[in-house]
């Protein structure tokens, strides 16, 4: 009795060195969970890139712009080219201004701040109709070189591109190595932009309560940060821990044999 005790209490402290932090505790098999849908919406300060095509390329080509050449369409129905000087326009696709604002060939201004990629293309597409530009324009908006940042107790810390479908908490945490051994499961916050203010949300990644945060459903320039359990060690500091576990594991060892062949 002595020899089994003595064995598994040298075991329990060999794996306490090992533990990991396990998700969704209270996750219950084939119960189903509400989480929220997020679909991204366009901000200040988003890149878009907006194409338009029509069974008439040549109908289209005045909403499109390619490496600063423009197109504009005389009160003749003429169609002109010429160099962009329109600064919304950035690399590569439109800058949203400070007024959430886009300036679109012909168009010219739209309101994009507050609109999805699929309503924002929807509106350009009924404008287009509504002024007899095009009768069957195809209008596709996409969102580009949108990221999120993740620091803290994850193995590598960095920026995270966020697709257009979005992209969930457990996602990014996954993508950034997962949690170290020193993380707080308890503590893994979203440090958020809203209305101009930033705003610090908090979420236990253990428990399904996760699924109703506001952080679940990441959106464009989120910082996340998981906090540690204890300040971080130096350098000499961790390399001395790990001799004290190495040598507390072998010290176990040793006398669990000793005990179990005596």
């Amino acid at each position: 009795m002595k020899r089994s005790s003595l064995g598994i209490f040298f075991l329990s402290l060999m794996l306490g060195a090992c533990t990991k932090t396990i998700y969704l505790q209270d996750m219950i098999p084939e119960k189903p969970y509400d989480v929220s849908h997020h679909e991204l919406r366009i901000r200040q300060g988003d890149q878009l890139s907006i194409f338009v095509n029509s069974k008439n390329p040549e109908m289209a080509a005045p909403f499109n712009i390619y490496s600063g050449v423009s197109y504009q369409v005389s009160g003749e129905g003429e169609v002109l080219t010429g160099q962009s000087g329109n600064t919304s326009i950035g690399q590569g696709g439109y800058h949203v201004d400070n007024h959430g604002m886009i300036d679109f060939p012909v168009l010219g201004l739209l309101k994009a701040e507050g609109l999805t990629s699929r309503e924002l293309a929807n509106e350009i597409k009924m404008r287009l109709i509504a002024s007899k530009y095009i009768d069957d324009p195809i209008v596709m908006v996409e969102l580009f070189n949108v990221k999120i940042t993740v620091m803290g107790e994850v193995v590598k810390n960095g920026t995270v591109s966020l697709n257009e479908k979005g992209l969930n908490l457990l996602e990014a945490l996954t993508l950034s190595g997962g949690l170290t051994g020193n993380a707080d499961p308890k503590k893994v916050t979203v440090i958020r932009t809203e209305q101009g203010v930033r705003k610090m949300y908090e979420t236990d990644i253990r428990t399904t309560e996760m699924f109703k945060s506001p952080c679940f459903a990441l959106q464009q320039d989120d910082i996340i940060y998981v906090q540690p359990l204890s300040a971080k060690m130096t350098d000499g500091e961790e390399r001395g821990w790990r001799y004290y576990t190495l040598a507390t594991g072998l010290v176990g060892l040793i006398v669990s044999l000793m005990v179990l062949f005596k």
